[in-house]
């Protein structure tokens, strides 16, 4: 097994995930500002702000993402893209840990072929 390489390839793809996670985090990010800015802007008749404290403008930013069919896919693909990074990383610790037993039972082996060398 090439575990150089395997090892390589998964960093790779720990990476390219890593690049896919901060993307739907600034797309989030994104959407959230918006929505924030619609609380901020909401105004009653007289021209007041219809959530007046940060108590009442954080819960109704809340209850709107709530609402939001976008921001809700990209929490779930987010929540998605972060459990492939958590396998992602147990693979590579998975693979290094395989790595250094191969190079372990290498070294065993060359230096069991050097004794029965000296024994000849």
């Amino acid at each position: 097994m090439d575990y150089p390489k395997l090892i390589e390839n998964n960093l790779i793809a720990l990476s390219n995930k890593n690049r896919e996670i901060q993307e739907l985090r600034k797309k989030l990010s994104i959407e959230e500002c918006k929505v924030t800015l619609q609380i901020l802007d909401a105004k009653d008749e007289q021209g007041k702000s219809l959530f007046p404290n940060e108590t009442a403008r954080n819960a109704a930013i809340k209850l709107e993402l709530a609402k939001n069919l976008e921001y809700e896919e990209l929490e779930t693909n987010l929540l998605n893209k972060e459990q492939e990074r958590a396998e992602l990383l147990a693979k590579s610790e998975r693979l290094n840990g395989e790595f250094k037993l191969f190079m372990l039972d290498k070294k065993l082996e060359i230096a069991s072929l050097s004794v029965n060398e000296n024994l000849n």
